[in-house]
């Protein structure tokens, strides 16, 4: 993958590195990063699987690499958008709590 892998992880690596200081913009280029990345394994996973074209005893661990992929990149992906989620909860949370310190 090469150069290719780095293009797609540059922006995981930019929002790691940016997000101490401006965190949205972090969080939105790991998001980002994540979605392309995913994106690019499922499509290797399932070009591989289309050109496979036998599904025999010969092929079982390709096969297997391939599902194991698919599961990673679900629970990844899962692990994300419920770190998201939480992270909103959060600062609805926050919000509030200013608006009602403030009144």
């Amino acid at each position: 993958m090469g150069v290719g892998f780095l293009a797609m992880v540059i922006f995981q690596i930019v929002g790691a590195v940016v997000i101490g200081r401006f965190q949205r913009t972090g969080e939105a280029l790991i998001a980002f990063g994540a979605t392309l990345l995913s994106g690019l394994v499922l499509y290797f996973v399932f070009v591989t699987l289309f050109l496979l074209r036998d599904l025999d005893r010969a092929n079982l661990p390709v096969i297997m690499i391939a599902a194991a992929m698919v599961v990673l990149v679900v629970v990844c992906d899962t692990l994300l958008v419920k770190d998201g989620l939480r992270i909103r909860r959060i600062r609805r949370a926050s919000n509030v709590n200013a608006e009602l310190s403030l009144s």
